[in-house]
């Protein structure tokens, strides 16, 4: 859904050729998304500071997911003295 995105969530299961995404429908039916959609919280909204007061956060909804991955993985990585760059990974516009 992040690659090819539809003005409205339904169009992904649309019947319609030209706006259905099998992937998406294949992997789940439309009401099977909007339930997980709708039991998927990871922080408190009426806890968020609105916008424009100190402390705002675009984020909040996701910050204690941030916050936790951002610790997870550097525990993860494993680092040695040969580390290989996927050349799609670093902008490069040379030959």
């Amino acid at each position: 859904m992040g690659l090819h995105t539809l003005p409205d969530i339904e169009l992904y299961w649309s019947s319609d050729p030209l706006f259905k995404v099998p992937t998406v429908s294949n992997t789940m039916t439309v009401k099977r998304f909007k339930k997980n959609l709708q039991a998927l919280h990871i922080n408190d909204n009426t806890k968020a500071p609105k916008r424009g007061e100190t402390g705002y956060d675009k984020l909040y909804k996701l910050r204690p997911l941030i916050n936790k991955l951002n610790h997870e993985f550097p525990h993860q990585c494993v680092v040695t003295s040969s580390q290989s760059v996927d050349e799609a990974m670093v902008l490069f516009k040379s030959r």
